[in-house]
């Protein structure tokens, strides 16, 4: 299980393993929405073929102002996929940062999980020239702004563009090598300042694969119940975790519907 290098090569293995077996559940609406793994697959390539068409690729970066639900999920896996750099960062940081986190690594992309926090990052686009797109999770009415997006509308895209660089992005995921820089995270210290850590591809493989030697017991026909409202490392991890090992995910936004939705799948 440990044959695997990167990401690309990690989620290209398991799908092949996979295929059709449920990876995520979650709520939707009175009824509960079942994902295999190559309903995965399809939303993760359909993400990465919009951005590739965008002329996001090897080296590129993109800021991810979201809890960590499932569209952050597979955006992230997508980033991973061509070789980008995510930037995992909680909806509430101020402006100030998201500007100069922004400035630094010359963010094309920023994901943004709820309509409060799209409203602040309207006001920045003249101080971050490199900035492409804002992509919106949650529906929300983005009027005439052409540098906003709805999530539907990069599936959408993404999809149609998906068989037109079906072969790039292949090409560019077999790219991809341990050392690429695949995730940075920020935090502040107990002075204010703002710390950071890189994390390469191979980084990420190496925890994974520690961490299911010490967690064994734990199988592919086990269920994982999430509620991880923050974008600390931890938080992030623990779902790449559950793709790592193959087990069902639970997906739940609140953390009301955490101890609901526990007792309700479990039954």
């Amino acid at each position: 299980m440990n044959s695997e290098k990167t990401i690309p090569e990690l989620i290209a293995n398991r799908i092949r393993k996979h295929n059709s077996k449920i990876l995520f559940q979650r709520r939707d609406g009175w009824s509960w929405k079942q994902i295999t793994w190559l309903d995965f697959e399809r939303e993760v390539k359909s993400i990465a073929s919009f951005l590739m068409d965008l002329g996001f690729g090897l080296g590129d970066s993109a800021l991810v102002l979201s809890s960590n639900r499932m569209e952050s999920i597979s955006t992230e896996i997508a980033i991973c996929l061509i070789g980008g750099i995510t930037i995992p960062i909680v909806e509430n940081e101020t402006i100030e940062n998201v500007v100069r986190i922004a400035k630094e690594f010359k963010i094309k992309f920023i994901f943004a999980g709820e309509e409060s926090t799209l409203s602040g990052i309207q006001n920045i686009y003249q101080e971050l020239p490199a900035l492409d797109r804002i992509v919106v999770f949650s529906d929300v009415n983005i009027g005439k702004d052409e540098k906003i997006i709805p999530f539907k509308g990069v599936l959408k895209f993404g999809l149609l563009k998906r068989k037109q660089l079906e072969d790039e992005l292949v090409k560019t995921s077999k790219s991809v090598l341990p050392d690429s820089l695949a995730t940075i995270f920020y935090s502040s210290n107990s002075h204010g300042n703002t710390e950071k850590k890189e994390i390469t591809q191979g980084d990420l493989i190496e925890v994974l694969h520690s961490a299911s030697e010490r967690l064994s017991f734990i199988g592919e026909e086990d269920q994982s119940f999430s509620y991880l409202p923050s974008a600390s490392p931890f938080e992030k991890l623990i779902n790449h975790f559950g793709i790592y090992l193959g087990t069902r995910i639970v997906m739940a936004e609140t953390r009301e519907d955490f101890f609901e939705d526990i007792l309700e799948v479990s039954k």
